[in-house]
Parts: structure tokens; C-alpha cells; sequence
């Protein structure tokens, strides 16, 4: 007989839990801030952000806490915690109750993980120390939430009763009933198997879904998911928001030591799982309404902080207090009476938050869902809305700012306009001056007056962040250059001359033009930047300099609702926009990945139908779309012609014949519409162009072998050719083309002839 659910439960509550927190996310999408900080330690609503990931843990009585912290930061963050209220040399807040037993201690640990470049890397260095003997909880060190973990926990001791194979559960909330704008919804497919204890939600597929402005509409199951599942039972779900909390079995840890290739938590190990036929491991999820978790009708909240547009979304959540319990006004972030680490919040109507010994001069207009910090001037005139002002800032007369953040120790002189932007800390914005939307001002930054900075300008304090960016990117999402060994978009040979005319916007008499004369800092252009270097023309940043006189600053701020709705317009080209964040790296491993699948395909000569289902399953596993599944067949094909005539050059026909025979009908399976043809030409040019040796002979011969494979009809290449002549160099393909235009003029001339 199972043991009953009370019993279950007691025996939990009465473990120590662990919970391991992820402090460095390796990725760069708070870049250039995250060089100065870590991420978790960035203002939110002027709180460090690990703040709302600790109370999290301590209100929901873990023991143990482990903060996982890579090289660059360490120090950073140990010289906080040693100062918080949550050092192990002060009252630790879960020990301030009338029960003081070592039970309900909450004690913090840092770990040094030096050589980490992924959470993999992390989580093979906890193998390693052996920290983890039992469950633990696994979190990134930005996360919001108010969730009560006691249900999920016991769901997750529940499961593993009943599956010996299970080991992680995945806590999921059901994002039609959750406040957040939260980015982090995934597509996901679940076994529900019913027992005798509950119906279980068994993960069989997981997807992220792209960026909300990269509408996506339909995902691709591979039919084998069905073969071993009741589809009476199965179910997709396509509302889901992923705050990357999981409840983990302790050889969690080990099973990233045997697979080193594991790094993504996602993409890697949990689609490495669920599509794994050797590992036979089962992840479950704990789904979340507002039905069964959190007591007292609160509302569950979950989410990371993983963008700018997060960033935005969940301060504005605060604001609006969507993460009750977790208010500014319940000042759950102070420890007690006499030890005030951030002071209390007053605040008033339209959600506007002071902190203590604000100081807002006559005339001064705070319109709605607006935090300033301790110690803050506002002088006359000013006008704020939708933006956060942290501590000791001053905000000159007849400034605006709208929909920004701001902070400590930040100056913005008169007659500024800030639109869409951030400025970090012991910044100055001198008077007349314009931040256009997406302006982000390093720490330590100075603007001149009379400057417009134009769209997408990031400014930094140290000139030498972009040789750190070369050498020690990772294999993040947003790594700013691929690995050396990365084929990835194959770029031409005049991007390397795009990127030196990038750091030469660096020198200090172009800075001079772009910051003023007493300007301050570098310019901060990644390759994820979706502007081009020409974006920001510094021939015109002089026609573009603020004028005292322009209407932009004006001083009379009585807005009516016209005005108001112009402002919100004006608002909508947004630094925190989604469509900001190019992430690319799901498309190099999945590259990486399909390239040595073909390779062994090759070597061991597979058939067809088994490289396709191995390569679908890659597509699927990173969510890639058939573009590159086209440009890794060809780069694939392309390879092993070449490594064939390595030793033998007056082979090239013959062992092309061989190789295209046997693999061109992949396309088949690859090539659908009208506009994958066009694209997997353009990838042949484009492609050839890394082979200057056969580069025109084997594009040639590609075309060729599709034509007569019925894969790629004569009107698609007549077409695709005449949209590109000017374009296309190769005489080969441009005699090919002359030929089929020939051979349908004789097919023509000899049916007239018939007739």
C-alpha cells in the first residue's frame, strides 16, 4: 500500500533543503552594465536584485544556500554578502522568530567556480566538491517570485515514490493567469498519467518559444513522441512561463560530468533528456495557477529578469504591486528596526514611491509609476513618468524623462530629455541634452551639453571592454563572436573590415563629436547590435546638437491627454524591446551538432531516412528553423567532396557525382516553397565563397544535381537568376543558366516543328 500524502509530506518538512543559485547567467544581454556588476546585483526598483531572489529562498525556509559564482564577480559579490543582513555574521532573517533553532537557520555559502563558462561547467564543479547529497532547489540568482514551495516540493517527493526514473521537476506557471511580461514562455507537451495519488504531469517535449515579436505559430513534433504515449492522456501547452525553477535529484550534477557536451539547462540537458532512448529519465513539471500554491488568495508571480524588456516589464510589476508580498511599501527587504539596509518607501496615487529625504522643488510633475531614491533633488519644472530614479540624483529644472532608469549618484542637468534609456551609476547628462531611445550611459560616463545622442548609442567607461569581449566570449546566448571553430553565418571576409571600423569609432576625436568636448566615455557596439556602424553618422552629430530654443524643452509641462498620447507614442521604439536581443546561439550549436551528424553519417554510410530523423531531431531539440538545417547540408556536402578530392584533384567529377548522388534528396525533405528555393541558392553563393578552390565548380554541380532531382525546377533557377544577375559572378552558373534557356528554346522550336 502507498504511503499516505501526510506522511509523505512530514517526512519532507522535516529534511534540510539545499538550493544551488546560478549568480552568472553567461550570457551578455545586460552588457555593457554586467562588465561592472554582476547581474544579480543590478538595481531593481533600487534593490540589488539577489535581495528578491534571498527572500524568495527564506521566506520559503531553504536551509542551505549556495551561491555558484564564476572569476569575474566573485569578489563582488562576497563583499556584498558580507555586508547584507544576510551575513552568517549577523542575524540571519529566518532566525528572526521565537524559534532560533539551527533548523531554521538560513545559512549562505559562495563557491568559487574559477574555469566556468556555462551552467554546465557549474554544475560539473558541484560533482566535482560533492556539495549535494540530497534534492535541491536550482535558480538563477535574478529571479522575482512569491511562490509557495511547499505544494511543488511535495509534488516532486511524490513523484519519485512513484518513478524511479524521475529527476528533475520543472515549476511552471500558467501565464494567462500570472501578471508578469514575462519573455520566458515555452511550448511544452506533457504525458499526464494517472495513479493513485494524483494525475502527473510527465514531460515529453520542451521548446522555448522566440521572442514575442518573432510571432510564432506552430511548433514541429516528431511523430515518434507518439509511439510510446497514450494520446488520450497527451496535451500541448503553449502558455507556460519557464522562471527556471527546478527541484533537482542529486545526480543531476553527475549526469552533466558523463555528458560534457551538456551546457544549457534547456536546450541542452533537459531536451537531451526528454529525447534521449539510453538515459531512460523522466522530468515532470509543477504547473502553477492561482488555485493550488500560495495561501491567503495571493497571487503566484514567477519570473527572471533575463532582458531589458524583463527588466522593464517586472519594475513595472513592482510598481503596480503584482508581486505582493514582495511590495516597496511592505519593506520586506529590511531586516528590522535598527539595522535599515534600504530605507523605507512612502507612497501616494498613480504608484509613486519616495524613499527617504526626497526633495521635489515647485512645479516639479511626477505623472505615474515612478520610484525615487534616498536623497534625490528634483528641481522646477521637471517631468517623470514611467521610470525609476535611484538614490542621491539630482534631476535639473525643465528636464524630462520618460519610461528610463537612472542610477545612484547620477546627475541630469536642466533641460534634458531622456527618452527609453538607462543611465548607471556616477553618470552626468550635462544641460540640453537628448538621450534618443535605447540609450544606454555606462557608470562613469559623462555627456556634454548640446548633444543628441542617437538611437541605440551605448556608451562605456572603459575602453579596452571590447577586447573582452573577443577573448572571453562563451558559449552563452549571447556570446558577441562565435567560437573559432564556428562556421555559423559565414560571413564574408569584409566583416572583420566592419568590425575594425567599429573600434575605430573609439578614438578620442570621434568621441569628442559623439559626447562633446568634456564628454566621457567609449562606444559600445557588439556584433549583436542590429545596427550597422553607418546607423550612428558622426558627420550629422553636430546638425543634431540641442538648441536651448527647441520645443523639445520646453518649460510649460501642464500635458493634456494629446500630449500624454504623443509622449506614450514617442515611448514605443523602446530600449527594452525585445527585438534588440538577436540571440544566435541555439543556431550555432545546432550547427556544430548537425555538422558532425552528417560527418558520421558519411563515414559510416547511413542511410537516407536515418540522417534525416537524426538531424529533425536536432531541429527540433534547438528549435532551429529548415534554413538552417539547408545551410548545414550544404556546408556538410560541400566538406566531404572536398576531404574526397584532398589526394586526388582529377577526381573532382567523380567523387562529386558520388556524394551528390547519395545525398542531394535530402533537400526533399528540406526544400518546400518558392522561398526555400530561393534561400538555398543564395546559401549556395554564399557558401561557396569559403571554397576560393571549387567554390563555382561545386555550386554548379549542386544546381545541376537538384534540377535533375526534380528537387529545384528550371523556372525557380530562371527566376532566382534573374532577381540576382547583378549579384552573381560565377560564369558557371551563369552558362548553366544560357544552357537551360537554350535547351527551352529548342524544346520549343522543335514542338512548333511537330506541329
Amino acid at each position: 500500500m502507498p504511503p499516505s500524502a501526510k506522511k509523505t509530506i512530514a517526512s519532507f518538512s522535516d529534511e534540510r533543503f539545499q538550493a544551488v543559485v546560478l549568480t552568472d547567467s553567461f550570457e551578455k544581454k545586460f552588457a555593457p552594465l554586467t562588465y561592472n556588476l554582476p547581474r544579480c546585483l543590478l538595481p531593481l526598483c533600487n534593490i540589488p536584485l539577489i535581495e528578491y531572489t534571498l527572500e524568495f529562498l527564506s521566506k520559503n525556509k531553504i536551509s542551505e544556500v549556495f551561491l555558484m559564482c564564476s572569476s569575474q564577480h566573485y569578489l563582488k559579490i562576497k563583499d556584498y554578502i558580507s555586508t547584507s543582513k544576510w551575513s552568517n555574521n549577523k542575524s540571519s532573517p529566518s532566525s528572526n522568530n521565537n524559534n532560533n533553532s539551527s533548523d531554521n537557520y538560513f545559512q549562505i555559502k559562495l563557491i568559487l567556480t574559477k574555469d566556468s563558462n556555462s551552467v554546465g561547467d557549474v554544475l560539473r564543479e558541484i560533482d566535482t566538491k560533492n556539495i549535494i547529497q540530497n534534492d535541491f532547489l536550482l535558480i538563477y540568482g535574478d529571479i522575482i517570485s512569491n511562490i509557495d514551495l511547499q505544494k511543488p516540493l511535495d509534488y516532486h517527493r511524490l513523484i519519485k515514490k512513484n518513478d524511479r526514473n524521475h529527476i528533475m521537476t520543472m515549476i511552471l506557471l500558467n501565464s494567462s493567469e500570472n501578471h508578469c511580461s514575462s519573455n520566458n514562455t515555452s511550448s511544452i507537451s506533457y504525458n499526464t498519467n494517472y495513479s493513485s495519488f494524483s494525475s502527473f504531469n510527465k514531460c515529453i517535449y520542451y521548446d522555448k518559444i522566440n521572442p514575442i515579436n518573432k510571432k510564432q505559430s506552430s511548433i514541429s513534433l516528431d511523430l515518434d513522441l507518439f509511439n510510446n504515449n497514450d494520446l488520450s492522456d497527451f496535451y500541448i501547452s503553449n502558455n507556460l512561463i519557464d522562471p527556471h525553477i527546478d527541484i533537482c535529484s542529486p545526480n543531476i550534477p553527475l549526469l552533466f560530468q558523463e555528458y560534457f557536451e551538456y551546457n544549457n539547462l534547456r536546450s541542452d540537458f533537459v531536451n537531451g533528456i526528454l529525447s534521449s532512448d539510453l538515459l531512460k529519465r523522466s522530468i515532470y513539471a509543477y504547473i502553477l495557477n492561482n488555485n493550488n500554491c500560495n495561501k491567503n488568495n495571493i497571487i503566484n508571480y514567477a519570473t527572471r529578469i533575463d532582458s531589458f524588456q524583463t527588466y522593464d516589464s517586472i519594475s513595472k510589476d513592482i510598481l503596480q504591486r503584482f508581486t505582493y508580498p514582495l511590495t516597496l511599501d511592505s519593506n520586506l527587504l529590511s531586516i528590522n528596526n535598527e539595522i535599515q539596509f534600504y530605507s523605507h518607501f512612502e507612497t501616494s496615487l498613480n504608484n509613486i514611491y519616495k524613499q527617504k529625504n526626497v526633495i521635489l522643488s515647485q512645479n516639479s510633475k511626477l505623472l505615474s509609476n515612478i520610484l525615487i531614491g534616498n536623497n534625490t533633488l528634483v528641481q522646477n519644472n521637471a517631468l517623470i513618468k514611467n521610470s525609476i530614479i535611484g538614490k542621491n540624483c539630482k534631476i535639473g529644472k525643465n528636464t524630462k524623462i520618460l519610461n528610463s532608469y537612472i542610477f545612484d549618484n547620477s546627475i541630469v542637468h536642466e533641460n534634458c530629455l531622456i527618452l527609453n534609456s538607462l543611465i548607471a551609476s556616477n553618470s552626468v547628462i550635462h544641460k540640453n541634452t537628448k538621450l534618443n531611445s535605447n540609450c544606454i550611459i555606462g557608470y562613469n560616463c559623462i555627456v556634454d551639453q548640446n548633444i543628441s545622442l542617437p538611437k541605440n548609442t551605448k556608451i562605456i567607461d572603459n575602453k579596452n571592454y571590447s577586447l573582452i569581449d573577443n577573448q572571453f566570449c562563451n558559449s552563452s546566448q549571447d556570446s558577441f563572436y562565435p567560437d573559432d571553430n564556428d562556421d555559423d553565418d559565414l560571413q564574408d571576409t569584409d566583416d572583420s573590415t566592419k568590425r575594425l571600423k567599429k573600434s575605430s569609432l573609439s578614438n578620442d576625436d570621434t568621441l569628442s563629436d559623439l559626447l562633446g568636448p568634456a564628454g566621457k566615455g567609449y562606444l559600445y557596439l557588439s556584433d549583436n547590435d542590429d545596427s550597422d556602424v553607418d546607423d550612428i553618422d558622426l558627420n550629422r552629430l553636430n546638425s543634431q546638437k540641442s538648441d536651448d530654443s527647441d520645443a523639445e524643452f520646453d518649460s510649460n509641462y501642464s500635458l493634456d491627454l494629446e500630449q500624454e498620447h504623443l509622449l506614450d507614442k514617442e515611448l514605443g521604439d523602446d530600449l527594452f524591446d525585445r527585438s534588440n536581443e538577436n540571440n544566435h546561439q541555439a543556431d550555432r550549436e545546432f550547427k556544430k551538432e548537425a555538422l558532425a551528424t552528417f560527418n558520421r553519417s558519411f563515414i559510416n554510410n547511413h542511410d537516407l531516412d536515418t540522417t534525416i530523423l537524426e538531424i529533425n531531431t536536432l531541429r527540433m531539440s534547438y528549435n532551429v528553423g529548415y534554413n538552417e538545417v539547408r545551410n548545414a547540408t550544404i556546408i556538410s556536402i560541400f566538406n566531404r567532396i572536398e576531404s574526397l578530392i584532398a589526394n586526388d584533384n582529377m577526381k573532382f567529377q567523380e567523387f562529386c557525382l558520388k556524394v551528390m548522388n547519395q545525398w542531394i534528396p535530402l533537400f526533399r525533405r528540406q526544400i518546400f516553397d518558392q522561398k526555400d528555393k530561393n534561400d538555398f541558392l543564395d546559401q549556395l553563393i554564399k557558401i561557396s565563397k569559403k571554397y576560393p578552390n571549387l567554390g563555382d565548380k561545386l555550386v554548379y554541380m549542386t544546381i545541376d544535381s537538384v534540377y535533375n532531382n526534380d528537387i529545384v525546377l528550371e523556372d525557380d533557377i530562371l527566376n532566382w537568376f534573374d532577381e540576382n544577375q547583378k549579384n552573381i559572378k560565377n560564369q558557371l552558373v551563369v552558362k548553366y543558366v544560357d544552357w537551360l534557356r537554350n535547351a527551352e528554346s529548342e524544346s520549343e522550336s522543335e514542338n512548333d516543328d511537330g506541329e
